[in-house]
């Protein structure tokens, strides 16, 4: 079931596509109601010409009469003035945007909690891992006779650190949103900064960890740096994309292209990421089952060049910033949510 969008007297139904004023129904055609019901999803939200083109006259090339007479049947539906808007404003040169108070919109979401919000995208976070996980073993465990021990060993490896970087990105998120006492939004600084401490503690754990166990040290992981940059990215794709009011999949497409570079730009650099992080610890086991033959070509020990190892990077920052961004706009968008506008 969709959304029931309240506001003033009113009471928006899109499932239903129907718009009641104290229960009584109000006539709206069906372009100025979808008109409606995108502005009214996304109270404050300056929504531009083109965009709303797109959205409520999509594969359709009309003119700017068409939405300005649909604003104005929005308007006479509403009781509305648009000298003196309640609900719909038109912001000059820019578009427009519904103006009944936003705060309310977030305060009655029953599932808007930060906590349900950085464990959505942390899961899908680990699905990036997940995939990406198995992809890798699927082409170390080639050839090898234990290639269905380096499958499990290479996705939970992969799934865990996956998770465990998208959580420090969603952390630093959330914080950045209470902090500001805004709703969740995607803060660059708040991603750069869960990525880098998170990324940090778990080059810390890893490093010595392992050093202990070969007996000399072993410090080739991925680190702060790298959660640095690809959350810095991850976010500052999603919010070109719209960010969580963004139109799908915009910030889903922003979030992976911005990962990807991400992934490119730290292999260049000469950090790591998983692959390249897995490769380097196969190397110190060379002659023995963990020595993961093609899949080290490609992540880790140049043979087939640094371009090669740096899509392998962009492909993991991809898989990272288009999984989270669509869960959080999947749980955005779940049914059964009252919206409750002013």
């Amino acid at each position: 079931m969709a959304d029931l969008i309240h506001f003033a007297d009113f009471t928006l139904d899109p499932a239903a596509h129907q718009l009641r004023r104290d229960g009584a129904p109000v006539a709206l055609q069906p372009r100025p109601f979808d008109l409606l019901a995108l502005l009214a999803a996304n109270p404050g939200r300056l929504f531009s010409k083109d965009e709303l083109f797109e959205a409520v006259w999509p594969g359709v090339t009309v003119g700017d009469e068409a939405l300005t007479q649909a604003i104005k049947e929005v308007r006479k539906a509403l009781v509305d003035d648009a000298a003196n808007p309640r609900f719909i404003e038109t912001v000059p040169k820019r578009g427009y945007r519904f103006i009944a108070a936003a705060p309310a919109l977030a305060a009655t979401k029953p599932d808007g909690s930060w906590q349900k919000t950085v464990l959505v995208g942390t899961l899908g976070g680990g699905m990036a891992g997940l995939v990406g996980g198995m992809a890798y073993g699927l082409v170390a465990g080639l050839g090898n006779d234990a290639a269905l021990a380096i499958l499990v060993v290479m996705t939970v490896i992969t799934l865990a650190l996956a998770a465990l970087g998208s959580l420090g990105i969603m952390l630093g998120m959330a914080a950045a949103s209470r902090i500001f006492g805004k709703p969740f939004l995607f803060s660059v600084v708040g991603a750069a900064l869960g990525g880098f401490i998170v990324g940090d503690l778990f080059h810390l754990l890893a490093s010595g960890s392992f050093s202990l166990f070969l007996g000399d040290p072993h410090d080739e992981f991925t680190g702060g740096l790298e959660g640095l940059i690809l959350g810095a990215m991850i976010a500052l794709g999603a919010r070109a994309g719209g960010g969580m009011d963004g139109i799908w999949p915009r910030p889903v497409i922003g979030a992976a292209l911005s990962g990807l570079g991400a992934g490119v730009l730290i292999s260049l650099l000469g950090g790591k990421l998983m692959a390249s992080s897995l490769a380097a610890l196969a190397r110190r086991f060379h002659g023995s089952q963990l020595d993961l033959g093609m899949f080290g070509s490609l992540a880790g020990n140049g043979s087939l060049g640094r371009w090669t190892e740096a899509a392998v990077a962009g492909g993991e920052g991809l898989l990272l910033g288009g999984f989270m961004v669509a869960a959080l706009l999947w749980r955005q968008e779940s049914p059964g949510r009252t919206i409750i506008t002013a």
